[in-house]
């Protein structure tokens, strides 16, 4: 006799989302009720995709650098695209933020963290006029006409690796950047 096989459809965008949600949601109890056990599971995943990290002194005075942001909070202008938060892979894409955007049309599109002070004031993620303030007191050279975001909460960053960051990389020689700073999520 045949056993019977237990095919699914495959989950609807909504219910992978609401799975994503769910897991972010334990993460996050995880992290504040149970500190040591969630450090151990986050040092044991980062182990699997790190390696040495390259180091590049910084070869010019701060007063002289382009300084550009590069976020994984998953920030994006209301007219863009959103991550794909359904991907199981994790949406390794990245959004453009141009230099002189208006705060007010950045919105968020990640589901593993909590938004609220970002979606109250977006500078706490990507501090553009912090930015522009240090430009205009002399503390950077400028600030880059361009800036990045991702959305993190991405399990296999293989495609970041091999294909957005150097991307990025070159987005960031080309629009001539001596410093990226990092605000993560």
């Amino acid at each position: 006799m045949q056993s019977p096989t237990h095919s699914r459809a495959p989950l609807s965008s909504s219910e992978v989302a609401w799975s994503k949600r769910a897991v972010a949601r334990v993460a996050l109890w995880m992290q504040r009720n149970t500190p040591g056990i969630y450090q151990w599971h986050a040092a044991r995943e980062n182990h699997r995709w790190h390696s040495e990290v390259p180091f590049s002194p910084l070869l010019k005075p701060l007063k002289q650098c382009r300084v550009a942001l590069v976020n994984s909070g998953g920030l994006i202008l209301d007219d863009q695209q959103p991550f794909d938060l359904a991907v199981k892979e994790g949406d390794c894409s990245y959004r453009v933020i141009p230099g002189d955007a208006d705060p007010a049309r950045l919105v968020v599109s990640h589901m593993f963290y909590d938004t609220d002070n970002v979606e109250l004031d977006s500078g706490v993620m990507l501090p553009l006029a912090v930015l522009n303030d240090f430009a205009a007191d002399g503390k950077i050279g400028s600030v880059g006409p361009r800036h990045f975001s991702f959305s993190g909460g991405i399990p296999d960053p293989t495609e970041l690796i091999e294909r957005y960051a150097p991307e990025l990389a070159e987005a960031m020689v080309s629009d001539e950047v001596d410093i990226a700073i990092l605000t993560p999520a």
